[in-house]
């Protein structure tokens, strides 16, 4: 079917710019000499939310961030701010950027009041968070991050930050618009098998 042959080329397409990204962030951010290190706690605030996992609401109006890839809701929130939400434990080193009102459970960590650009954190901790604070990971039936390994990870900061961060967020937005495609793609794949399986179109 030439939808499904469609989809798979806009998922393949998609798939090379997420491996384009990840080539330009082990040129761009692979410390060299000459470029500063400072620890994470020296650049912004770290603290953790407050509430249980079953605080989520399904008709929330404020993103509740977990130590889950996938973004619920909360009916109230406890911080207004532009932050890094880190989970802790679950999908164990997950990174997501949110600017705005928010809510965040107890083992995930809110990254905010930045001295530099938060922006230029999230790709540094993307492209090393294995190496500066994964191997640090506390080991046990599920593996956790101890507040301290944030403290003292390692960011290293060069020269012309701004233009790793225009870059990055280039291929970053390339990417959001293509998946964007891909969603709308499989909608209209779907709305036509509807179509196509009540008989309204026969082909």
């Amino acid at each position: 079917m030439q939808w499904d042959k469609t989809i798979e080329l806009q998922e393949k397409y998609i798939a090379s710019l997420e491996n384009r990204k990840k080539a330009l962030m082990q040129r761009l951010l692979t410390p060299k000499e000459g470029w500063k290190k400072v620890k994470l706690k020296d650049v912004c605030k770290i603290v953790t939310g407050k509430l249980d996992v079953n605080a989520m609401c399904i008709n929330g109006q404020y993103p509740f961030f977990t130590c889950s890839k996938q973004v619920y809701k909360i009916d109230k929130y406890a911080f207004d701010c532009e932050a890094l939400l880190i989970a802790g434990n679950g999908d164990i080193g997950d990174i997501k950027y949110y600017k705005g009102k928010f809510n965040a459970y107890q083992r995930t960590y809110v990254l905010y009041d930045f001295s530099i650009d938060i922006k230029y954190v999230m790709y540094f901790l993307e492209k090393n968070f294995d190496k500066s604070i994964l191997k640090g990971t506390q080991k046990s039936s599920m593996p956790f991050i101890k507040l301290e390994l944030l403290h003292n990870a390692e960011i290293y900061i060069c020269d012309d930050f701004s233009k790793v961060v225009n870059i990055l967020s280039q291929a970053d937005q390339e990417i959001s618009l293509q998946k964007q495609k891909l969603q709308k793609l499989i909608a209209q794949r779907k709305a036509l098998m509807q179509v196509l399986l009540t008989g309204i179109v026969r082909v």
